[in-house]
């Protein structure tokens, strides 16, 4: 949105408005598994099921209700874990789509390939509001976040929120050249130690730019990914599109790549299982999935032209009189 004439204020967020339809705020929920409840989902539609993960809708004890996750319960999987509501349109490159494993006949994998919808914008945003929910440390609590196509085993961007024992870290893992896509990764911490007692912001932009830097085994991705953490940008990086350029996972080397396109948020539950945490994990509030036109750079005020200067002055002093 702009305010004629002025453009957008650096540092100003767009956590969506849950009158819009794209901001969930779990309010309308039933207590329990969040899963087909407001287009969210713990299952895919492939008959692969529902894993008993440790999420729930739950009261967080002041009266709001949120969504709650830990890593008590883990899988390998991506297309059974809980993913969000839709956004208004698939978000990604000129011509990418909508891919999952099971293609149109439910057949595997990719068998026929499932272009599913085309895009329908270039850019996406995420934004959700976590803390932790009880307020100490969980030992080796470890989740994380991915805007993906609904019920996908393909992402395309990587957000990680681990329990450093003191504090929240968020991380985010982009990666590297098609030939060693993952040779950038451990990360660096992009926003560390983060109080367990307070709510924090992560917001996600995503600008989907057409084809990649150079070509295989030496292409690099030139999508633009901002994360911002509690309204400061703390990391910016590419999507995955140099690990789908570099491996084309169901079509092989040489095939034309798969262009991933996203519409949802998948909460992973992975790795080492930690029983413990049970009944813990995080929070999860105001969940927002749209096609913002804002710029994945935090955008600066446009200067004032001399004609826009007088015309303000006019009006302020019709004000007056």
């Amino acid at each position: 949105m702009r305010v004629a004439g002025v453009g957008l204020l650096a540092g100003v967020s767009f956590l969506g408005n849950p009158a819009n339809g794209m901001t969930e705020d779990f309010e309308s929920f039933g207590l329990g598994t969040v899963n087909l409840q407001g287009g969210w989902t713990v299952q895919d539609s492939f008959g692969n099921g529902v894993v008993a993960y440790d999420q729930e809708v739950v009261d967080d004890g002041s009266g709001n209700q949120v969504f709650r996750l830990s890593n008590a319960v883990t899988s390998t999987n991506f297309s059974n874990q809980p993913f969000s509501h839709l956004a208004p349109f698939p978000a990604g490159e000129s011509g990418s789509s909508l891919w999952n494993d099971f293609g149109g006949d439910h057949t595997m994998p990719l068998s026929p390939p499932d272009p599913g919808t085309a895009v329908g914008s270039e850019k996406f945003h995420a934004s959700f509001r976590f803390r932790s929910a009880t307020g100490a440390a969980q030992p080796d609590l470890s989740l994380n976040i991915s805007p993906s196509a609904k019920q996908s085993n393909w992402r395309n961007s990587y957000i990680l929120i681990d329990d450093n024992g003191t504090g929240l870290d968020v991380s985010l893992y982009g990666t590297d050249i098609s030939g060693a896509p993952f040779g950038n990764f451990p990360s660096p911490i992009s926003a560390p130690n983060l109080s367990y007692d307070a709510w924090h912001t992560v917001e996600l932009f995503i600008g989907f730019v057409d084809g990649v830097n150079g070509v295989h085994p030496n292409a690099t991705g030139n999508d633009v990914v901002t994360l911002l953490v509690d309204g400061v940008v703390v990391a910016t990086d590419t999507t995955w599109e140099s690990f789908y350029h570099g491996s084309n996972p169901g079509a092989g080397l040489g095939a034309p790549p798969h262009r991933m396109a996203v519409d949802s948020l998948m909460f992973r539950s992975s790795g080492t299982a930690q029983p413990g945490n049970s009944g813990n994990g995080l929070f999860f509030d105001d969940v927002t999935i749209d096609n913002a036109m804002f710029m994945t750079t935090p955008p600066v005020p446009e200067p004032l032209t001399p004609a826009l200067m007088a015309m303000g002055a006019v009006a302020l002093l019709r004000r007056r009189r």
